[in-house]
């Protein structure tokens, strides 16, 4: 049954005529036209080129009226006349795509459409036509269709006038009303105006020449037709004297079914299917129709399958190479089997791994093929002219001796073999062409004729146990070039380089030349002749299913070309193919009249399958051994039946065979008769031996000269010289060569010189690295613990690369299946992505433009513009970073597409073996990619992708034929544009980590397709997925320019604005609107192109939509904190502490006022630049009773303080002129004389609520590692520099949350790193401490409280003072920490080279002076090894305290410079406390400030006790004032009187300890000893009022010293209130306590990982 939710209302995009010459138009408005004239439906008005004209002419014939409809589609025009359909005047069959419109089946309607457009066309092949066109169009359509403005009563006005009257006709109202009122049509009533129906059933009825009947079904029939595209669902309401329809076969017909019907081959079809109901003929519910026989439905058990144009019943099986198949429910349930290994070696330079990985390698060496700890084979590959040549194949076997079996291109063998080991190698000759050797591993099949080539095949046992050229044999392609040290190389050159085997070769540094380019005449003789093996007609178009011919095609064109003799090269390529068929288990005559090597010498007989099992006269001898062994059949001459191959290479009869016997062979005539048996026969193994001295006898020390001459037989000499880049203990010994060799235990490294092992060089994608020397291996996630996840890419015209990194080329003009895990048929899942190909240009090629995404039920359409569905199953959110649009579901799926032709998706690694699609199944085995919808394997790219239809309504794609073939005048521009792929200067760092050569054919092949507009754009989309690959692998490429492919990043900065900026490896997680935070997890943080806002500090978010920086999104701007400083002589700074878990009990301080009737002189305090420290302390504070009486004792700091939620009210109203200070030390390094006048000042200070603003900061990483990976600078979140950096809001945080930034969703325990998390230093984390090696990279978020008061303060003076100060100044001299603020190391860029300006680290901050007085220069990379000199890494730059740093590329022998960092060393002169000298006259000031601290939080009201009892007993509690220099004050005579109101700042202490805080008061005795301080802060004075003149000043020494605290506490923290004074003081409180959340699990734990070379790996 139809599924009610997906029929949605079309109503309004759909124009339609019908019947009795009816139209309906776009917005609704019935006529009737009852005129044979040709008109206009619709097309684009005032358009000179619209994108469509469609029209209609009816003609009568015999009262019969038959109508003709043209379309005219762009460059297209079609016909529907009388059931047929034309396009350009050639007859079209159904289904049929051509240049971008879709002719299917849709039931019992044509369906034409064009998605370029946005328009379908829907035809019963009789007179009923349906338009329906995108809202794009929507008021610029012009036609009989009306003008689409959604306006139902203007479609045919004329200066406000009607120009068309139609009329309806009385008499048979009721019989019409009476068809459209039925029960079956009562949900269509509310959708459609059923009037207008009546109206026209009027018309029918009164203009009907046939029966009644016949003259309402067209207008009943289009009433339930336009009620389903209203969304409405019609039932049925025909009978069989009233419109009936006949189905075929077992379908029945309703008004209302989906149109995209489930069948045996797409059994998924209603699933994605997202058009309104239509009517038509449908299988019975529980049934599919079998499109497979085309009988009709069945149930999906019943279901056939199809094997290489075979159908097969349900049950039936098949086997084939390592697999058997049995059809279930309609798919293929495929059974893998053991399979043997193969590699080869074609043509000299071809070779395809055990995974079936290919690649071409021009050698010129002894190479490495395969080898595991007991066998080794190895080629030797050399130049012959313009090709290169296998000149020799060597098996080695590792015994107590190592034995050597060689193969020479000559048919020639060396025997080197020990006779233990003969009888685990068997070698014979079962053609004149190919020479086979069998071990218990290994099966070597060498071709002789007409080239040497080798095909190595070995048992499924050795599975991951081998390495070489051949690659590891473990199913997957992907890492087939990894060398033996785990480094995976990135092209074949620097891979195969590694597999030398031996050291005197240099290395090679192939080129992509296409040879062809050279000769245009062997060009056109190779592609004629090579162009049978991919002919669909041709002789090897039966294996073509097995195995897929198109490499083997471009290897022949390649090797003919390249080629002195043409003919054998091309010859042996095709022996090559015909050599994998027969191996699936295909032969057939190919052999043509070219391959001239097919004729044989006296007797032999050319055979496709030779062998040499009985074919001998040794095999009359007695047994024959090569009979047991299985071998792919092979080509060459051989004896023909009844004769016998003799040891001269003749075919004799049996009886003229000679016989065997001890070793002996008696001639035919004599004979022996032994046990009734014949003689046998020995093989004799001709030796070469070859002797080549080298004339060089003078050798560098500590070289020797080695003379073969001189030496012992089996000698090996310098073939056998262990190098630095080749140290296998398997020697491939050819004859001994004399020369220069290292002593034992020492390597010849690239220079020629011996060194140690541990001195070795390491080589890795072409570039040599210093022993101990790290590198980043790539952007892409390494994992650590878990798989990381995969990407499938699909870009230009139909090139894609599954998820296991398989490539292909597929073009089709259907939507197409990318991906889902909706797979064997099952109906749970989480996505489907599908994609449609449009074309662009003439040549048939196609280009991804339109893209839908199912996530749960619900789907999203992507197209040039979005429209986007909510869902509520599956959370999804989308963000558009540089060129890309990135959709992010929350199941792990990741799409990135440019919004035009490229498309990157990303899926989790939960996915993987659960998916399936042209993206292939992502299962870690590339070689089983295709997989097609019904299960089967493939090798075929066009069956595979044909497979994977949405709709089998789409005809299927055919093979396009190549581009620039077909336009040859598009070559030359292509090659030109095409060529900045292989040039140095631009994409020369990426060479050797991405194969080039891929990406500039697909670059030629895009660029000649695209011939009709629209050239440049898939020049780009090639060259910029280059780019991609190179990004992916960590080298960022810089390759656009005003004339290459710009992107005009400057379109998007307002005037006057420089906001805007171009990056090739931009981050993705900037801070957006829809991405606040600016984080991305695993699978999104990759690097990405385009153009990238640089928002400032005040705009810090990206508008995506407005494309704009602004300060907020979605009016949610976070409420701005004012920060005003109190206006006072001298502020107090804020006192903050830590809150921990242990209980606190804050301090009491009380100050006192004590009348005396002594003079007194008050002794100047000399204020500090260093903020005091309060050291909490167990110890309570113990107060003396004083004889002197106070009026009273206001408290300053509360007693308790509890955690409120409302704020905490302090009021004060009695004056103190003693408050309470902390115990302080104050060094000063000048003696300081101070001359005071008293002075009568009166303060009155009111107190206001002061409300507690707590806020978290955002997640901050000022210190990446991550990118920066410095092994010998550890990883650090510094509290102090955020601040001073205005990062965080607050000084002192309260709280702290830590993470790495590689697991943002990962427990920071989970990561078992041994760092420190706490609000007192940030986060630090030490390389050493971890067992890995190295930290992550870390970001912290701090909670900052902030409280805001209003105090009142007025002040007055009375009296004139004067004060003198002197000051002296002294130097300091600080390193800077190391700073690295360019770096190429991750992002190189031979145009733009290393500096690190002195210049603009001072304007950036980075350095406290201008003019730095040393400097230190260092490379990242090497920092590890602090023995290792700049000056070792031999490179040519510039590093000085002028300038800094610069280095260029281009003075640097090994091209590129390494990433450095700088240190340097600034003097800043150093002051004293400012004493100046001033005279005031009296004056009257008032002041209103406002003052804020920084806290915690305030959960409960806090309530300040003040003391209103007066104090008789002054203070005894000492304070610690000891000074390293007297400060003298002089006293005066004139008493002083003062009465203040000392204000109460709020200062919330929650403290981590009970502490106890002394209490200070001056004495009230006449003293003469000068007061003594030392403190580390600025001291509070004291203001005692006295009326008694002194003539000694106070001396106080403090002795009680106060103990830190270790209690635990378990009480919040407790803010505590202390006296503003008039010199600033902090509180810290140092806690070492981190916290963090507990993050949610991630699907991947993945990191980027730093690589170590250890000397000689």
């Amino acid at each position: 049954m139809f599924h009610p939710g997906l029929n949605v209302d079309h109503s309004g995009q759909v124009c339609s005529t019908w019947g009795n010459f009816h139209f309906n138009t776009f917005d609704g408005q019935f006529f009737q036209l009852p005129y044979a004239c040709n008109y206009i439906l619709a097309t684009m008005c005032d358009s000179i080129m619209p994108d469509f004209n469609i029209q209609l002419r009816r003609t009568y014939d015999n009262d019969i009226v038959t109508s003709t409809f043209t379309l005219w589609l762009q460059e297209n025009v079609i016909k529907l006349h009388n059931g047929n359909i034309t396009m350009n005047e050639e007859l079209k069959t159904i289904p049929s795509n051509q240049q971008g419109v879709r002719i299917e089946r849709s039931t019992d309607y044509v369906k034409i459409r064009s998605s370029k457009l946005g328009l379908t066309v829907y035809w019963d092949k009789q007179n009923s036509l349906w338009i329906e066109i995108n809202e794009k169009y929507s008021g610029q359509i012009c036609g009989l269709c009306g003008d689409f403005n959604g306006i139902k009563d203007n479609e045919f006005t004329e200066n406000g006038r009607s120009n068309l009257n139609f009329s309806g006709l009385q008499g048979i109202r009721a019989m019409c009303e009476e068809y459209f009122y039925i029960k079956a049509f009562s949900g269509c009533h509310s959708l459609l105006p059923v009037a207008e129906f009546v109206e026209a059933c009027i018309k029918d009825l009164c203009q009907c020449n046939s029966s009644q009947a016949d003259c309402l079904c067209d207008t009943l029939s289009e009433y339930s037709r336009q009620c389903a595209h209203a969304g409405g669902q019609p039932q049925s309401w025909r009978t069989n004297a009233l419109c009936d329809k006949k189905c075929p076969f077992n379908l029945e017909h309703s008004e209302c079914s989906r149109p995209c019907q489930d069948t045996c081959s797409n059994q998924q079809t209603s699933q994605v299917c997202a058009e309104h109901c239509v009517d038509g003929c449908f299988c019975p519910s529980g049934t599919v129709f079998n499109d497979i026989e085309k009988n009709g439905c069945v149930s999906v058990n019943e279901c056939p399958c199809t094997h290489n144009g075979n159908i097969y019943q349900a049950g039936e099986s098949y086997t084939r190479t390592c697999q058997k198949c049995k059809c279930t429910n309609g798919r293929w349930n495929c059974v893998k089997l053991d399979c043997l290994g193969t590699c080869s070696l074609l043509g000299g330079s071809h070779i395809t791994t055990y995974d079936g990985k290919a690649y071409t390698f021009q050698g010129n060496c002894y190479y490495i093929l395969s080898k595991d700890k007991e066998q080794t084979v190895s080629g030797s590959l050399a130049q012959c002219g313009t090709q290169t040549c296998l000149t020799e194949v060597q098996l080695s076997i590792q015994g107590t001796t190592v034995s050597t079996l060689k193969f020479l291109s000559d048919a020639h063998t060396v025997n080197d073999m020990n006779d233990k080991l003969c009888d685990r190698l068997t070698i014979f000759r079962p053609s004149t062409f190919f020479i086979i050797a069998q071990t218990p591993s290994f099966q070597l099949t060498i071709q002789m004729v007409p080239i040497m080539q080798v095909y190595i095949l070995v048992s499924p046992e050795k599975k991951g146990t081998l390495n070489g050229l051949c690659g590891n044999f473990n199913d997957i392609q992907a890492d087939d070039f990894t060398t033996e040290s785990g480094q995976k190389e990135g092209t074949a050159t620097t891979f195969a380089n590694i597999w030398k085997a031996r050291s005197d070769c240099p290395d090679v540094d192939n080129l992509p030349q296409y040879p062809c380019n050279m000769n245009m005449e062997k060009e056109k003789y190779a592609k004629e002749w090579c162009h049978i093996l991919t002919d669909t007609d041709g002789v090897f178009s039966p294996c073509h299913a097995e195995v897929n011919p198109n490499n083997y095609k471009d290897r022949c064109v390649y090797d003919t070309c390249q080629c002195a003799n043409s003919e054998e090269c091309m010859c042996a390529a095709l022996s090559s193919y015909a050599h994998v068929c027969a191996a699936k288990g295909w032969l057939d005559y190919w052999l043509k009249k070219p391959c001239k090597f097919s004729k044989c010498e006296g007797n032999m007989q050319y055979s496709y399958s030779q062998t040499s099992c009985g074919s001998t006269c040794r095999s009359l001898s007695g047994i024959d051994y090569t009979c047991k062994v299985k071998h792919t059949p092979v080509d060459g001459c051989g004896c023909a039946e009844g004769t016998y191959l003799n040891d001269k290479d003749e075919c004799v009869s049996d009886s003229s065979c000679p016989c065997y016997y001890n070793n002996q062979v008696m001639v035919p005539s004599e004979v022996i008769t032994v046990n009734g048996a014949k003689c046998k026969n020995l093989i004799k193994w001709l030796c070469i031996l070859m002797h080549v001295h080298f004339l060089v006898t003078d050798c560098k020390a500590p070289m020797y000269y080695f003379n073969c001459s001189d030496a012992d037989p089996g000698a090996k000499g310098i073939e056998c010289q262990k190098s630095c880049q080749t140290q296998s203990p398997y020697c491939i010994s050819t004859p001994c060569q004399s020369g220069c060799m290292c002593p034992n235990g020492q390597l010849v490294n690239r220079h020629g010189t011996c060194v140690t092992e541990d001195l070795c060089e390491c080589f890795h994608n072409g570039l040599y690295y210093q022993p101990y020397e790290t590198i980043q291996e790539n952007w892409q996630l390494i994992c650590t613990t878990k798989k990381c996840p995969a990407t499938c890419t699909i870009f230009g015209e139909g090139h894609y690369k599954t998820f296991d990194g398989t490539r292909y080329d597929f073009n089709g003009d259907c939507e197409y299946l990318l991906a889902q895990d909706y797979c064997s048929n099952s109906f749970t899942g989480s996505f489907r992505i599908i994609t449609e190909n449009i074309p662009c240009g003439t040549t048939g090629t196609t280009c991804s433009k339109s893209i839908k995404i199912f996530l749960g039920v619900i789907y999203r359409i992507f197209d040039r513009y979005l429209e986007m569905l909510s869902n509520k199953k599956i959370p999804y959110k989308i963000h558009t970073v540089g060129i890309y649009r990135i959709i992010e579901a929350s199941n792990g799926l990741v799409l990135y597409w440019d919004n035009k032709t490229s498309l990157h998706i990303r899926l989790s690694p939960s996915f993987q073996g659960k998916v399936c699609g042209l993206c292939g199944n992502y299962d870690g085995n590339g070689k089983n990619d295709f997989v097609t919808r019904a299960g089967e394997e493939v090798v075929e790219p066009l069956k595979f992708g044909n497979s994977w239809r949405v709709f089998t309504t789409c005809s299927k794609a055919k093979i396009v034929s190549s581009p620039c073939e077909l336009r040859p005048h598009r070559h030359t521009w292509a090659a030109k544009h095409c060529n900045i792929i292989n040039e140095e200067g631009v994409f020369g760092l990426c060479h050797n980590l991405v194969d080039r050569s891929k990406y500039y054919d697909i670059c030629m092949q895009d660029t000649c397709a695209c011939d009709t507009g629209g050239d440049c754009e898939c020049f780009c989309t090639a060259v910029a997925a280059y780019a991609a690959a190179c990004r992916e692998q960590g080298i960022c490429i810089s390759w656009r320019n005003p004339t290459t492919c710009p992107l005009f990043c400057d379109y998007y900065n307002s005037p006057g604005s420089c906001e805007w900026h171009y990056q090739s490896c931009g981050d993705p997680c900037i801070k957006t609107c829809t991405n606040p935070l600016g984080h991305c997890s695993n699978i999104t943080s990759i690097k990405v192109e385009g153009c990238f806002p640089k928002c400032p500090e005040d705009k810090p978010y990206f508008d995506e939509k407005n494309m704009t920086c602004v300060e907020c999104c979605n009016n949610t701007c976070t409420e701005k904190q004012t920060n005003t400083t109190t206006n006072t002589t001298t502020p107090s700074t804020p006192s903050t502490t830590i809150p921990t878990t242990t209980p606190s009990t804050a301090s009491t301080t009380i100050p006192t006022t004590t009348p005396s009737t002594t003079p007194s002189t008050t002794p100047t305090t000399t204020p500090s630049t260093t903020p005091s420290t309060t050291t909490p302390s167990t110890t309570p504070s113990t107060t003396t009773p004083s004889t002197t009486p106070s009026t009273t004792t206001p408290s300053t700091t509360p007693s308790t303080t509890t955690p409120s939620t409302t704020p905490s009210t302090a009021s004060t109203t009695t004056p103190s002129t003693t408050p309470s200070t902390t115990p302080s030390t104050t060094p000063s390094t000048t003696p300081s004389t101070a001359s005071t006048t008293p002075s009568t000042t009166t303060t009155t200070t009111s107190t206001y609520f002061c409300p507690v603003l707590c806020q978290w900061s955002e997640w901050l990483d000022t210190h990446k590692i991550y990118y920066e990976p410095n092994i010998a600078e550890d990883e650090f979140e510094s509290i102090e520099s955020m601040w001073k950096s205005k990062k965080i809001s607050c000084e002192h945080p309260q709280e702290i949350k830590c993470r790495a930034t590689q697991h943002t969703d990962v427990e920071l325990s989970d990561l078992k790193e041994n760092l420190i998390c706490n609000v007192s230093v940030g986060l630090i984390c030490k390389h050493k401490d971890q067992k890995k090696g190295q930290c992550y990279n870390h970001e912290i978020q701090v909670k900052c409280c902030t409280p805001s008061c209003a105090p009142h303060v007025h002040s007055s003076t009375s009296t004139p003072s004067t004060t003198t100060h002197s000051t002296t100044t002294q130097s300091t001299t600080t390193w800077s920490e190391w700073l690295d603020t360019h770096k190429i190391y991750y992002e190189p860029n031979i145009a733009e080279d290393e500096f690190e300006s002195i210049e603009s680290m001072w304007k950036s901050k980075k350095i406290s002076c201008e003019h730095p007085q040393e400097i230190k220069c260092r490379a990242t990379q090497a920092t590890q090894h602090t023995d290792v000199e700049l000056s070792d890494l031999k490179e040519n730059l510039i590093c000085n305290v002028s300038v800094g740093l610069i280095c260029k590329h281009k003075d640097q022998k090994k091209g590129q410079c390494y990433n450095h960092e700088i240190q340097v060393k600034c003097c800043t002169p150093s002051c004293a406390p400012h004493v100046h000298s001033s005279t005031s006259t009296p004056s009257t000031t008032t002041h209103s400030t406002t003052t804020q601290s920084t806290t915690t939080q305030l959960t409960t009201p806090s309530t300040t006790t003040q003391s209103t009892t007066p104090s008789t007993t002054p203070s005894t509690t000492p304070s610690t004032t000891p000074s390293t220099t007297p400060s003298t004050t002089t006293q005066s005579t004139t008493p002083s009187t003062t009465l203040s109101t000392t204000p109460t700042t709020p200062s919330t202490l929650p403290s981590t300890t009970p502490s106890t805080t002394p209490s200070t008061t001056p004495s009230t005795t006449p003293s003469t000893t000068p007061t003594t301080t030392l403190s580390t802060t600025p001291r509070t004075p004291s203001t005692t009022p006295s009326t008694t003149p002194s003539t000694t000043p106070t001396t106080t020494l403090s002795t009680t010293p106060t103990t830190p605290s270790t209690t635990p506490s378990t009480t919040p923290p407790t803010p505590s209130t202390t006296t503003s004074s008039t010199t600033p003081s902090t509180t810290t409180s140092p806690t070492t306590t981190s916290t963090t959340t507990p993050p949610t699990t991630t699907p991947c734990s993945c990191t980027y990982q730093t690589k170590m070379f250890h000397p000689g790996k």
